[in-house]
């Protein structure tokens, strides 16, 4: 049940699984690695301590995740993108390991799904 609220595919990307199950296997597989290599970005910076880059790539990662039905933790995302001004390093730190709990969460289940599409 858990698992159902950390990610929903929203009814237009369920219909294109029905429907085309090659494109959203694309989608899937861009989704995942997309949400990886923005997840690195976001650690990176909130370690370097750069407060406007790291702001940037919270809200672009918060936009793909709710695209992509990852409700969770695009609201985690949010509530962070909105702390970063008057939070320091570590909190930053902290949150992105709360938002790497939420990201892996969704990656497992999209991951089995493009196992099942593969």
């Amino acid at each position: 049940m858990a698992e159902n609220l950390a990610w929903s595919l929203p009814e237009d990307l369920a219909e294109l699984l029905r429907e085309d199950p090659e494109t959203m296997q694309s989608i899937l597989a861009t989704f995942v690695e997309q949400t990886r290599l923005n997840l690195l970005r976001v650690e990176e910076l909130a370690a370097a301590d750069d407060g406007a880059e790291l702001s940037r790539a919270v809200h672009r990662m918060k936009g793909g995740l709710a695209q992509m039905g990852a409700g969770l933790a695009a609201d985690l995302c949010k509530q962070f993108e909105v702390a970063i001004p008057n939070e320091t390093r570590e909190q930053w730190q902290r949150r992105t390991g709360e938002l790497r709990t939420a990201c892996e969460t969704v990656l497992l289940l999209a991951g089995k799904l493009l196992q099942g599409l593969g």
